[in-house]
Formats: structure tokens, sequence, C-alpha cells
């Protein structure tokens, strides 16, 4: 691990991209920017590896790809904190070895913690019916995925055998053979990001990130993936206060590199002009939101907030401040100034 700073540090992790290869698998299209001046950067390697991987996959495979790695939960992406904590971030074997060993309903447990839920909403006992069904009555998930979630509750010890004959069918089928071009990538990203991040770090991560993390005061870890491409995943552990990010490869680049051209203007306010953001941007021009609490007062789902919130940060109009455990969202009034006097600037 690079140490970048006494709070920042940068690493490689095969076991991270190997649940980010599935996440892509299952959400690719989730996962296409619909800011065309962003899609015309998706790597068309990532599209063919899609294309051909998922020719690849069995009937079964697909299914479970569909149950853990779903756009409305990404349940597998849960883990992302317990994985650092034991340990077992840079080995697929010892990752493997440690599922086989860590205890069922200790594991289900973290597939509760998907983000989409009230501030500081745990869960003690999986055993007890009143209590998952309590927390997920909570939750701002489809009531497919709540259902999902109980059925895991129930049946922890079969979910975990599932889970990790898809992590080894998808690992020896798919992943495996592309270990020694994932091994480059990383190598060439953390060199470009440890030059980048030499003179005012966090000025250039709330760039690529959408996020102050300097407002974390916390242990940050960024870690590389291929397979996220542009994308971006950020996640919060709330009682030793760490904060992992993993990025795209391809999106320092374009996020440090980009300027307001005509175009993006145009871009910026298409997505401005649409009813549920101009909603988002009042709500947090009353009040810094975190996500579950823009959903609630929208009356939409999590999933579709974070889409419009992903785009709006996208263009710079909104970013994220960590307060305590979550990380809440409050409006850049100067850059939507910027945006309509450029786009004034364009009309006159």
């Amino acid at each position: 691990m690079k140490e970048l700073n006494e709070n920042l540090s940068i690493e490689s992790s095969m076991v991270y991209e190997l649940l980010a290869s599935m996440f892509r698998l299952e959400c690719h299209e989730q996962l296409i920017p619909s800011n065309p001046e962003k899609l015309k950067y998706v790597s068309e390697d990532i599209t063919k590896w899609v294309q051909r991987s998922r020719a690849k996959l069995t009937e079964e495979m697909k299914k479970e790809l569909n149950v853990f790695f779903n756009w409305e939960s990404f349940l597998g992406l849960c883990l992302i904190q317990l994985i650092w904590e034991n340990d077992c971030y840079k080995e697929i074997d010892a990752f493997i070895n440690f599922l086989e060993q860590y205890p069922a309903k200790d594991l289900i447990k973290f597939f509760f913690y998907t983000g989409y839920g009230e501030e500081n909403m745990l869960i003690q006992n999986i055993e007890d019916p009143i209590e998952v069904k309590n927390f997920l009555n909570k939750a701002s998930l489809p009531e497919v995925e709540k259902w999902k979630l109980t059925y895991f509750a129930s049946s922890s010890e079969e979910t975990k055998i599932r889970f990790i004959k898809l992590v080894k069918d998808f690992y020896n089928l798919i992943f495996k053979d592309n270990l020694n071009m994932l091994q480059e990538a990383h190598a060439k990203s953390i060199e470009y990001m440890t030059n980048k991040l030499k003179k005012e770090p966090y000025e250039i991560l709330q760039k690529i990130l959408g996020i102050h993390l300097e407002s974390f005061n916390c242990s940050t870890i960024l870690i590389p993936s291929y397979y996220y491409d542009i994308a971006s995943n950020v996640s919060c552990y709330e009682d030793k206060q760490r904060v992992i990010c993993l990025y795209g490869t391809l999106r320092p680049e374009l996020e440090i590199s980009e300027d307001i051209s005509p175009e993006k203007i145009v871009t910026a306010i298409k997505i401005l002009s649409d009813e549920n953001r101009m909603k988002i941007i009042k709500i947090l021009n009353t009040t810094p939101c975190y996500g579950y609490e823009l959903s609630q007062k929208l009356g939409i789902s999590s999933s579709t907030t974070s889409h419009h919130v992903s785009l709006l940060n996208d263009i710079g109009v909104i970013v994220g401040i960590r307060e305590e455990n979550k990380v809440y969202y409050q409006v850049n009034k100067d850059k939507i100034r910027h945006i309509l006097n450029q786009f004034e600037n364009m009309l006159t």
C-alpha cells in the first residue's frame, strides 16, 4: 500500500476488482453515463468484454448475478468494508477461504447494509423475523429486494453457499484469464494518481469522486478498478472512520481534464431541466441531505435518486460532504451560476 499522506493511501486489490467485474457484467447498461460528453469516454474494450463474458455465462450464473449484484441493491458490494477489515482484499484464494470460514448469519447481515436506510440503521439478529421486518420496513428498497433479504435471513447457510459458488464459478470462467492485464492497469493508475495527488490531493479527488474527502477526517483508501471504467463507488465504515473509494481507472483523467465546453454546457442544461433534479436542488438549497433522506422526500426509490444525484454530481452542481457517519449532499451555487452564465453567453 502506498501512502500519499497520513490519512490517504492507494492500493491494488484483485478481490475488489473481482466484485467490480461481477457488478459490471450485471449492470453494464446502468453504469453507462447518460451524459453524452462522458459516454464517449466509456472504454470499447469494456463493452466488448461484457458481450463476450455474457455469452459464456450459464443460465444459473446469470440468475445468481442478478440476485447478488442487482442494480437496485448491489448486495455483493456491501462486503467491501468486511473484506478490508479482515485483510482478505489482495488474493482471491484468501477471500474465498475467508468466506468459507466466516459465520453465515454474520455474512448475510452485511447484505442488509445497502445504505438505503435511515441513519445508523443496524440489524442485530437476522434470525429474528420481527427485527428483520422492522429493519426492511425502514429501508428504501424495492419490495422484491426486501423479499430477497427476508429469504436470505431465513436461509443464511444456503445463501452463503450460493454466493461462494458464484464467486468461484465466475473467477474460474470469466475473471482469472485477465489477471495480468488487470495488474498492469492497476499499476499504471496508481502511478498516475500518485503523481496527480502530490499537490492539492483533496481538491483533485473532489473533482474525481464528487465528494469532499478532507471533511471525512479519517483514513481514506483509494482502489483502482479497471471494470469500474469511468464509474466509482465510495464505501464508509462508521465505527472505524474509514473510507474506501473504488474508482474506475479511466475516471481520473476524464474528470481532471474536463473543461466546460459549449457541448458540456448544453448537456448540463439538459440535466438541470429534469423535474426531479430541480426538486433535488430545491431540497438541498433548504438543507443538506443524504441519499435516503432525498428518496423519502422525493417519494422515489433510492436507486432512482442515486441516478439523479450522480448526474448532478457529474456536472458539479452538488457535492458530497461527510458529517458524522453519512455523506450529505449540498448545492454548489457557484457552479450553477457559472453554467447559467455560460449558457446565456452562448445565446446572446
